[in-house]
């Protein structure tokens, strides 16, 4: 099922304000059920699905789940899982509205900024009052075109911003400066993912031309990753172990390749999707990798086999924990919390879910937004969502043990 492409939608100038947890949602019908909650499609690249997932029995409507466990404010509303305690709380902090979808978002690694990638721009947020600390848009491109930042990534140190975009470049900000660092050049078609190592030496970027490629700052080098399968099964996620020795891909063949960054060579392949993989995370202690599927799944893996210091045998054994079914429609984006305790999956059912792995069960169902929950981020407290629905949201959760 073909989606249509960004440049089909509409957008104007872009005019930001923030709205505080109280404010009602910018959209049609301040509601995430409104009759309009569709009027922007997520851009999604063209995949090959034969066939629709099943519906999933969906046990965490407001309608399925005791009073006590439901949660609404103005213009959003979340369900707990009654099978589990309620000691878990999540309300939203604040909502940023763009003028164009909102395709990725990233809080920087001090979790003082949240980076968001739209129509020509990526913008900078101060997470904490939601102004706009920055607008980083390069002056060589055309004005009056369409051109979707797919990605947004922080480095380390929060000093830059990797972007990259359907322009087929990767960008490397210097956000105090707010001038390019470097462009990279050289995939052949629009860039779907971007990474940044936990040392700050490279940038990897996945693509549409079904390459992942590594980009070496330092030396400005770079090593091209192949998928071993045709060009039409583009590499949608990308993701860099927390040691820096392995780079993830999530492609569109339904299939997870793990390759070394240094010699370049495919470790693992990992199996178990029935429809293209869209997002892909590695856990940051590295034991486990999270992955979002177009079969409207998300999937627990466990990659402790790349730990060792010592190089492991190929293939190496990534067997398959868990998978975990509520989504009603395709999974785009996954992430993890800092501590590696949960992870959370955003779909084109216009839902995030929180689920637990240890009790392999959702932790809530946040309603909050009129469209496609197409970016999320994790950082110590907070939860980032981006949406078709042209914002941003800022989320705050806690626990009893906090």
């Amino acid at each position: 099922m073909p989606m249509r492409s960004p440049a089909l939608l509409s957008h104007r100038p872009h005019q930001p304000r923030t709205t505080s947890g109280n404010d009602p949602v910018v959209s049609d019908n301040n509601a995430p059920n409104g009759p309009n909650a569709q009027s922007q499609v997520a851009p999604i690249p063209p995949h090959n699905s034969k066939t629709a997932a099943p519906p999933i029995p969906d046990e965490l409507t407001l309608d399925n789940v005791p009073l006590e466990y439901r949660k609404e404010a103005n213009g959003w509303m979340v369900s707990f899982n009654p099978k589990l305690p309620r000691d878990i709380d999540v309300d939203m902090v604040r909502t940023i509205p763009h003028s164009s979808v909102v395709c990725s978002i990233h809080i920087s690694h001090d979790g003082q900024y949240v980076a968001t990638g739209c129509n020509q721009a990526a913008y900078i947020y101060d997470i904490k009052t939601g102004a706009q600390v920055c607008a980083l848009v390069d002056p060589s491109l055309p004005k009056d075109e369409d051109l979707y930042v797919r990605s947004v990534r922080f480095s380390p140190d929060s000093e830059y911003l990797a972007t990259g975009a359907e322009d087929q470049q990767v960008r490397v900000w210097n956000i105090y400066q707010r001038t390019l660092r470097h462009v990279f050049a050289g995939h052949t078609n629009d860039i779907y993912a971007l990474d940044y190592a936990k040392n700050g030496n490279f940038v990897l970027s996945g693509s549409a031309d079904g390459t992942a490629r590594v980009w070496d700052l330092k030396g400005g080098s770079h090593k091209v990753f192949t998928t071993d399968a045709a060009v039409e099964f583009g590499i949608t996620s990308i993701t860099i172990s927390p040691n820096s020795r392995y780079v993830a891909g999530g492609c569109l063949d339904q299939l997870i390749r793990i390759w070394d960054v240094e010699t370049g060579e495919l470790v693992a392949k990992l199996r178990g999707h029935q429809d293209g993989v869209y997002s892909v995370r590695f856990m940051p202690d590295g034991y486990n990798l999270v992955s979002g599927s177009l079969d409207y799944t998300v999937k627990y893996w466990d990659v402790s086999a790349l730990l060792p210091v010592d190089p492991p045998l190929i293939p190496v054994a990534c067997p398959l924990i868990s998978s975990f079914k509520g989504h009603q429609d395709y999974v785009l984006t996954v992430a993890c919390s800092s501590d590696s305790r949960w992870f959370a999956s955003g779909a084109k059912d216009r839902r995030l879910i929180f689920w637990d792995p240890t009790e392999r069960l959702a932790r809530f169902k946040l309603y909050g937004h009129t469209d496609s929950v197409i970016s999320v981020d994790i950082h110590g407290p907070y939860i980032a969502t981006a949406s078709g629905d042209k914002c941003c949201r800022i989320w705050a959760f806690s626990t009893h043990d906090d």
